[in-house]
């Protein structure tokens, strides 16, 4: 499974790289941030990744509130990266405490740190749910929005780390 490609060592990522057709420093940089666990977990990986084959899958994406549509535009409205979890949250109001609690607990990683992390993020759910009803979202609609973001309990990295990892993968696949 070593393919000597930074960051693109193991099964799955080697495996999810080649099934997603790194062509560009952009594609290394999102393929190091898809295969994470929290991406992975969530589906936002394979939403992603059948998004990016299928145009007409693409022009379908259909936008919960126009701050998920400023968040995940970029990503054909899969979650990939930290920041666009915090913005989703910034952009619905939400807390400073609970962006900061929430982007401690993104960074958690380790033994024990999925347990850990559910159970420090379930407070934060009921704030989430209240803010997404007052910017007019469908109770039907909270669930997906939540299932997508709170996956990150599980580690995602931010797009500065997956830029970091990207460039490096993508240089040591060139050499």
């Amino acid at each position: 499974t070593d393919t000597g490609i930074f960051h693109f060592g193991s099964n799955t990522k080697s495996r999810g790289g080649r099934d997603m057709g790194i062509r560009s420093t952009k594609d290394a940089i999102l393929g190091t941030a898809l295969f994470m666990p929290g991406a992975m977990n969530s589906g936002q990986t394979e939403l992603y990744l059948s998004r990016r084959r299928d145009r007409e899958a693409r022009d379908r994406v259909r936008y919960i509130h126009p701050v998920f549509e400023a968040a995940l535009k970029e990503t054909y409205g899969a979650v990939v990266y930290q920041e666009q979890v915090i913005n989703i949250m910034r952009g619905l109001g939400m807390s400073i405490e609970g962006v900061n609690t929430f982007f401690k607990i993104v960074k958690s990683s380790g033994a024990g740190a999925v347990e850990a992390n559910n159970e420090r993020i379930a407070p934060l759910r009921a704030e989430f749910d209240q803010l997404c009803r007052e910017a007019g979202i469908a109770d039907s609609d909270i669930g997906t929005a939540c299932a997508s973001t709170a996956g990150f309990v599980a580690y995602g990295f931010s797009k500065s780390h997956a830029t970091g990892y990207g460039l490096r993968a993508y240089r040591s696949a060139y050499l």
